[in-house]
């Protein structure tokens, strides 16, 4: 049975997604919490959540767990923005992959946008798992924090949204400087490529320069820059490795070739993989480009022509390094 990791898995589904949700401070409710004595950083992102007095939580390397009561608490850090991130979360769109959505709500968090979403997955012999997913707007990527319990306790369902519920973080922080567009470009002569969105560090583009794209191979390219996170030289390849698979939506990735590369005198990480899953085969070309502190993520995703697809991927990734950078 394939672990399930909803919060991964999507984070590069927006090649499929219907229209993402809209945010307004109209439409969305409002939340404020305050850090409290029983507040503690168990993630891996600089988010904080109140943990039961008597809880029997313990500490895992991606959050927290409770194996008696069937309880797991993780966090991940996906390089999408929210509002693409969010058109994949549809009920149509989790039916697909065998969940069930039995609740949604748009928030105003602590002054960021937010969704939190309550699943349902079945599971063999009866059983079902219940996931509340928050994620959290941090302009060109997102937060994803899950709480997984066994759906038919009511207690345990009760408990962890009272955990995610109480979430906080320092206002405004982000982990990784904000980026302006500007310092990242792309030439997409020679390559039927528009630019569909810009987003604050993130560069995305598709064939009709629509987001979601209604081209039939559904082909999508993003281009982001990541800043003041070092990954050591020793973990990249690995690092790289794990980012690509987060594109293959839970299905198995075969990697078809993977290689270290130079460009500009800087080091890269080549993959090419293919994800089945019972309808299609999906292409994943990603690279990624590391400097001292920062690093470019290219990646390129698409559901037909697959050697033509990847030829255009690599020639964006090209471009992207050989322009200049845009002024202004």
């Amino acid at each position: 049975m394939k672990k399930f990791l909803l919060f991964v898995a999507i984070s590069l589904a927006i090649i499929s997604a219907s229209p993402g949700v809209s945010y307004t401070d109209n439409e969305a409710r409002k939340i404020i919490t305050e850090k409290g004595p029983l507040h503690r950083e168990i993630f891996e992102i600089p988010l904080f959540v109140a943990l039961p007095q008597r809880s029997s939580l313990l500490k895992t390397p991606t959050g927290a767990e409770d194996k008696q009561a069937k309880i797991t608490l993780d966090a991940s850090v996906l390089y999408v923005p929210i509002d693409v991130l969010m058109a994949e979360f549809t009920g149509e769109k989790l039916k697909a992959r065998g969940l069930e959505l039995k609740s949604e709500s748009e928030l105003l968090w602590n002054g960021s946008r937010a969704m939190l979403l309550k699943v349902f997955q079945t599971l063999g012999g009866g059983k079902v798992k219940g996931q509340w997913i928050l994620a959290i707007d941090r302009l060109d990527h997102t937060w994803m924090v899950n709480g997984a319990y066994d759906a038919k306790n009511q207690h345990s369902s009760a408990e962890v949204l009272s955990i995610l519920q109480s979430a906080w973080w320092e206002p405004g922080n982000v982990p990784f400087a904000a980026l302006n567009v500007g310092e990242i470009d792309i030439d997409t002569s020679g390559t039927p490529f528009k630019l569909a969105k810009a987003a604050s560090g993130a560069l995305i583009y598709t064939k009709d320069g629509k987001l979601p794209t209604e081209a039939a191979d559904k082909a999508i390219f993003i281009a982001s820059k990541i800043q003041n996170l070092h990954i050591p030289a020793s973990k990249r390849a690995d690092f790289a490795k794990e980012k690509c698979a987060d594109a293959a939506l839970g299905n198995d990735m075969e990697i078809i070739s993977e290689n270290k590369i130079q460009i500009d005198g800087k080091e890269a990480c080549e993959i090419l993989a293919t994800a089945d899953s019972e309808e299609e085969e999906t292409v994943i070309f990603q690279t990624m480009l590391f400097d001292m502190r920062d690093y470019n993520v290219l990646i390129g995703i698409a559901h037909a022509d697959n050697e033509a697809n990847v030829a255009h991927f690599k020639k964006l990734t090209e471009k992207l390094i050989a322009a200049p950078k845009r002024k202004g």
